[in-house]
């Protein structure tokens, strides 16, 4: 983060400007330096005699108001995330501890770690269904962000009518409930690729909420035949202003790929996929880089 970033958190007490705007001169213009009232509120430039401003604020041109820096998210509020862990072993006598002990050092408190000794051939676990029933509540009462997302498809653009009372009880419970500009899907929305199959323009954005992996903060959007660039970028601005989200567009993928999260708590991310059409056996590619045969390549996301 820069000086001017740190300086425009907070707000000027000599020229009344909220925070995330430059400073204003007497004639309107944006100042070429912070007011030192305004710059001495960040501790490790208080020694500094000036602070300029940079020239991508456009010191001397008429000032305008910025956009006010995202709100932190407490960390004793519902909204902050909610882990629960699971642990399960096989085998009574298969050691169970290890299990706890990573999951505990992630930050999962023990009342909410759910573990039992059963074999996989038992079909119905009872632990792991109180872990995800534990899941359902707690998605049902935290004041989780809502993104409604109308489907690019002409024949589904209505069918989130039907959910509409799911997010207006959402709402009622206090959940922010953010609406993605309805596409008029015109005709020069749909073109049609190099190999003869239909492909979605840039003319307006439009995103499928099925094309969004969610891993904590961090959201892989894929780019294809249902959700477009304009459509990320939408996606990408609005939970810039929601706090620490991360959004990164996953680009020419075959269309049989398949996505997972697998062990985020107890080892490294990983991430299993099926990257090319001829070669049906699975391989693994984590994150930060391609380690199995033509594995896709992506970034590795933030722990939460």
């Amino acid at each position: 983060m820069s000086d001017a970033d740190d300086v425009e958190r907070h707000a000027c007490p000599r020229c009344v400007v909220d925070p995330g705007s430059p400073c204003r001169s007497r004639s309107g213009t944006v100042a070429g330096t912070y007011h030192t009232g305004r710059f001495m509120k960040v501790p490790r430039l208080a020694k500094r005699l000036r602070v300029p401003t940079p020239a991508d604020r456009g010191p001397g041109q008429l000032w305008r108001s910025g956009t006010p820096p995202p709100v932190s998210i407490p960390t004793d509020t519902p909204a902050t995330d909610i882990r629960v862990g699971y642990a399960r072993c096989s085998h009574l006598t298969q050691e169970l501890q290890s299990q706890l002990d990573a999951l505990a050092a992630h930050g999962i408190p023990r009342e909410k770690i759910f573990a039992e000794k059963v074999s996989t051939r038992v079909r119905v676990r009872p632990k792991f269904e109180a872990a995800l029933d534990a899941c359902r509540q707690i998605k049902a009462h935290a004041p989780h962000c809502r993104v409604e997302c109308p489907s690019p498809t002409r024949a589904r653009t209505h069918e989130l009518d039907t959910l509409r009372p799911m997010f207006q009880q959402a709402l009622q419970a206090g959940s922010p409930w953010i609406a993605a500009p309805r596409p008029p899907l015109r005709d020069e929305l749909y073109t049609i690729g190099g190999d003869g199959r239909p492909r979605l323009g840039e003319s307006e954005p439009t995103i499928e909420a099925a094309n969004v992996l969610r891993c904590g903060r961090d959201l892989f959007v894929q780019i294809s035949g249902s959700g477009n660039e304009l459509g990320y970028r939408w996606l990408e601005t609005v939970l810039r202003q929601l706090g620490d989200y991360r959004v990164h567009p996953v680009r020419d993928v075959y269309t049989g790929t398949t996505w997972t999260p697998a062990s985020p708590c107890c080892g490294p991310a990983w991430c299993c996929s099926t990257p090319t059409a001829s070669k049906r056996t699975p391989s693994r590619s984590r994150y930060a880089g391609g380690t199995g045969s033509g594995a896709r390549r992506c970034a590795r996301p933030a722990p939460p």
